[in-house]
């Protein structure tokens, strides 16, 4: 350990004077002494969820808190408790994430859409749970197509994890719900 960490410290060194040309001779050092690498797609994927969302489809940090709360309050609804334990494993503050999505809020008497739509959410858990998470992305100002957004980058970030598998239960849960 001490051999390696006047190599890591000269490597850094090295990186800022001559930055490309002394940072892959750095890690082909570091990686010949058997020390891991960092590359562009493990920071990627320690990049944290919710500004993963905000930069890539450019919504607020709250939009981003409450779509993706919701999109785990709706796979919660559709995944038996063994498989939503298993993709809760795989989002950091999965519990703070389903907090934040906004509550639905009942049909209006004499809604007549609304109204249909509650007669097919009773016919249906699927139905209800797609109404559930429109009403809720529209509560977030955020359209309907961002719904199908906000998985397609939850899916990405999740197969870029530590718990690849959680992004085809993430996946499987909502297509029952969101239109491919």
């Amino acid at each position: 350990m001490k051999k390696l960490l006047p190599l890591v410290l000269c490597g850094l060194i090295s990186a800022q004077v001559q930055a490309s040309d002394s940072l892959t001779t750095f890690a082909a050092a570091a990686t010949a002494q058997g020390t891991p690498v960092v590359t562009a797609d493990a920071t990627a994927t320690a990049l944290s969820l919710v500004p993963l969302l905000t930069q890539s489809l450019g919504v607020t940090e709250a939009q981003a808190t409450g779509g993706m709360g919701s999109l785990l309050q709706a796979a919660k609804g559709l995944m038996s408790g063994t498989d939503f334990s298993t993709l809760s494993s795989a989002i950091p503050n999965t519990n703070s994430l389903l907090a934040a999505a906004p509550a639905v809020a009942p049909a209006k008497k004499g809604d007549l859409l609304g109204g249909a739509m509650d007669m097919a959410g009773q016919l249906s858990k699927n139905t209800k749970i797609g109404q559930q998470l429109l009403s809720q992305f529209k509560s977030l100002g955020l359209s309907p197509d961002m719904i199908s957004r906000f998985a397609d980058v939850a899916v990405g970030y999740l197969q870029k994890g530590e718990v690849p598998q959680a992004a085809d239960l993430l996946s499987t849960a909502l297509s029952s719900v969101i239109p491919q």
